[in-house]
């Protein structure tokens, strides 16, 4: 099998990797070469929290607001809010919520680094 290599593409090259795209395109479609291919699983979308449920995530790892909201990358005044239900937590915050819900053990083990001290 060919190995690619990674190609610079400039002013001055760009005619001559467009046509010989263009008769990889044709060879494949003859079945004369293979293309690298990756199936990749895409997660679904991360679930929405009640007010309560942040609450009880938050409590069941024994934090405080602002340690919780370290951990989970915002400020303390929005993990106040989505306790009140006066906001919602963003898509990015609502995965650190479902990973920490599922395995808070990782989860702290990933953001923290392995547990490891930065000096």
């Amino acid at each position: 099998m060919k190995r690619s290599k990674k190609i610079k593409v400039t002013s001055d090259n760009f005619n001559d990797l467009l046509v010989e795209s263009s008769k990889e395109l044709v060879q494949f479609k003859k079945g004369n070469i293979s293309l690298k291919q990756k199936i990749i699983d895409i997660p679904a979308a991360p679930p929405s929290f009640t007010k309560e449920v942040v609450r009880k995530i938050r409590k069941s790892i024994d934090l405080t607001q602002s340690a919780f909201a370290n951990v989970v990358g915002v400020t303390a005044s929005a993990v106040k809010n989505w306790e009140q239900g006066s906001k919602r937590p963003s898509s990015a915050a609502r995965r650190v919520l479902q990973m920490l819900n599922n395995d808070p053990k990782t989860t702290f083990m990933l953001i923290a680094g392995n547990g490891k001290k930065k000096r």
